[in-house]
């Protein structure tokens, strides 16, 4: 599994954009896309998470790319006042697992949504994430893993947008 992580500069001289990759290349992503990235982290961070000395720290969406080798699509379990199913994308690159799930407070569909992603992978050789960090979880393997909170999923086919980010850039026009 081979994984990309972009970082963006904002100058003088425009948008720069650096891609830190071990394989698959990311080039499908736009200006339109780090705009997305722009917006999404606007006024305050999406997700804040404890470190170890128990601070709280922000965590701002950025694009993560990974190939589609070792992709998995399923639904996790999460008990809020009621037990619901969130979908989730687990991407293996190398001895990291990443689980990229939406918010449980986001209300979305598992198997509606998982249905809508596996039409946007079909045929697809990599994919991209707009997603923020949320905290590394127990390995109990070889693997580390860590949770990501997602917001939007990009191929070549097209986009899959979080409604709870839809809703916050309808609200700012864009």
């Amino acid at each position: 599994m081979k994984v990309a992580r972009l970082l963006m500069i904002l100058g003088g001289f425009g948008v720069l954009v650096f891609s830190i990759t071990t394989g698959w290349s990311a080039s499908f992503l736009s200006e339109k896309d780090f705009n997305l990235q722009e917006e999404s982290n606007h006024q305050s961070p999406p997700v804040s998470y404890f470190d170890e000395e128990g601070t709280l720290v922000p965590s701002y969406n950025e694009w993560l790319c990974f190939s589609i080798e070792g992709l998995t699509l399923t639904c996790s379990e999460h008990e809020m006042d009621e037990l619901i199913k969130i979908p989730v994308l687990v991407s293996y690159a190398g001895k990291n697992a990443f689980e990229i799930e939406p918010s449980p407070t986001d209300g979305v569909d598992c198997g509606q949504t998982l249905e809508i992603w596996k039409n946007l992978l079909e045929g697809e050789q990599g994919f991209c994430v707009l997603a923020a960090y949320l905290q590394d979880l127990p390995s109990g393997g070889l693997k580390k893993r860590s949770l990501w909170i997602l917001e939007a999923l990009k191929t070549e086919q097209g986009y899959w947008l979080n409604p709870s980010l839809s809703g916050r850039l309808a609200t700012k026009g864009i």
